[in-house]
């Protein structure tokens, strides 16, 4: 609001001068540095304003990224360090599921920090669509879960293709 003031005023007094047959160069340099003065202060303020309306959410989202990706890992790491189960009699898919530690943020019948094995068997998705989201996840296909899983770019593709097909056969 100051800075549209001191720009009305410089206005008036370039006008004022501009109407009489002499306008001095002082008088235009000084209606100039005026204005340039408060072109500089709006944009100062206008950055300072910016960044302290947006820092906070900067600060917030990078803090819930942070949170999230603790978690996963820490889940990730405890479901490593859990004793070794006998699997024999399972499915192969869900013995390669626990051993990349995908049944540390997953269950097959309930959801944990991601989705079911049931709900994801409910969309349908091929071996190969898994495929492409355990590389590259859309959190945007899970809105409702506030984690969002983490590439696993270190799976073996075929071990994937194997735990897919186990994923589809759970009801």
């Amino acid at each position: 609001m100051l800075t549209v003031v001191v720009i009305l005023y410089g206005c008036c007094l370039l006008l004022k001068d501009f109407l009489s047959d002499e306008v001095s160069g002082v008088k235009v340099w000084t209606v100039v540095a005026v204005m340039a003065v408060a072109v500089m202060s709006m944009a100062t303020l206008r950055h300072g304003m910016r960044l302290s309306l947006v820092s906070p959410v900067m600060e917030q989202s990078i803090a819930k990224s942070e949170k999230s990706q603790a978690d996963a890992l820490a889940a990730f790491d405890a479901a490593k360090a859990a004793p070794k189960v006998d699997n024999s009699g399972l499915p192969r898919g869900q013995v390669l599921a626990e051993e990349h530690g995908c049944l540390a943020c997953h269950a097959t019948n309930e959801r944990i920090v991601g989705p079911s094995y049931a709900e994801v068997a409910k969309k349908g998705y091929s071996p190969e669509q898994i495929l492409a989201l355990v590389r590259n996840p859309q959190p945007k296909n899970w809105p409702d879960i506030e984690t969002p899983m983490p590439p696993f770019l270190d799976v073996p593709a075929a071990d994937i293709k194997e735990i897919a097909g186990w994923i589809n056969s759970v009801k």
